[in-house]
């Protein structure tokens, strides 16, 4: 009797462990993309947004999810389709038409932490059968992580730094209840606008008065955002800007994906490469 319950309940664990087999998945940013190929189902992936840049996906479809045409994602011919707020699209219509056209939604919620970037990963997991595969990928991510934050939660004084992600005017940065402010933490340092909240536009003098140690940049429009910096009236007397303490950072830095460990140990090691080798 015992062997028949350990075998019914080894099959249920199965089926509530296994979600749908999806074949033809269309991803809406390069954050759901990267989350998908790290799970093992590149091969599964038919379309995906257009700034999703994975390595070994060049030749994968690009369309626009940032606008989302509802004829244009119905020709896709998609089996799921996984988009989140950063897409334009009315959420309940849009999931509505697409599921009573077959295709099945997952509709992610905003990230504001590392924390929620795990639970992506786990939806995604879940929704296609990759639970066992989406716990390793987080395992990872968290030990990666802790092997930074051993090193940066013993920092005496953190370095204060300013984090700009487009260029002047349109300078967004952020603060508070953003994961990249977490990743900045974890990473040892201090963002100088950590007393704001969310995304804005920060005014030029506040950031000169503010003065951070260090700056750096994930701008990607620009062919030299580290000159544009340099060159910005009354900036020189920032410290960062008369040390040219000034990085750029690749723009992944932005995306809320499996890559978050390494963009903090990125910054940390460019912040403090005085203890990148003291174990």
């Amino acid at each position: 009797m015992r062997k028949l319950f350990t075998i019914v309940a080894i099959f249920t664990l199965s089926i509530l462990s296994f979600g749908k087999e999806y074949s033809r998945i269309a991803s809406g940013s390069p954050a759901i993309t990267e989350i998908l190929y790290e799970l093992g189902l590149k091969d599964n992936i038919i379309a995906m947004d257009k700034n999703s840049d994975v390595k070994g996906l060049e030749n994968i479809p690009k369309v626009s999810f940032y606008n989302i045409s509802m004829e244009e994602m119905l020709g896709l011919k998609a089996d799921l389709v996984i988009f989140s707020t950063f897409n334009k699209a009315e959420r309940n219509s849009f999931v509505t038409l697409m599921e009573k056209n077959g295709t099945d939604v997952i509709y992610l919620p905003d990230i504001t932490s590392i924390e929620d970037i795990y639970t992506s990963i786990r939806i995604i997991g879940e929704k296609t059968g990759k639970i066992p595969e989406g716990e390793k990928v987080i395992s990872k991510i968290k030990e990666d992580i802790k092997t930074i934050t051993d090193k940066s939660e013993k920092i005496e004084k953190r370095k204060k730094v300013y984090f700009e992600i487009s260029p002047y005017p349109n300078m967004y940065t952020f603060g508070k209840v953003v994961f990249m402010n977490e990743m900045l933490e974890k990473a040892g340092v201090e963002n100088i606008f950590k007393d704001q909240k969310g995304w804005f536009i920060p005014n030029l003098e506040a950031i000169a008065v503010k003065n951070p140690d260090l700056i750096f940049t994930s701008t990607y429009q620009l062919d030299d955002p580290i000159k544009e910096l340099e060159q910005r009236e009354n900036w020189r007397i920032i410290k960062a800007i008369k040390e040219k303490k000034i990085y750029h950072i690749e723009k992944e830095v932005v995306r809320p994906s499996v890559k978050v460990a390494e963009m903090i140990r990125e910054i940390f090691e460019i912040s403090y490469p005085e203890l990148i080798n003291n174990r």
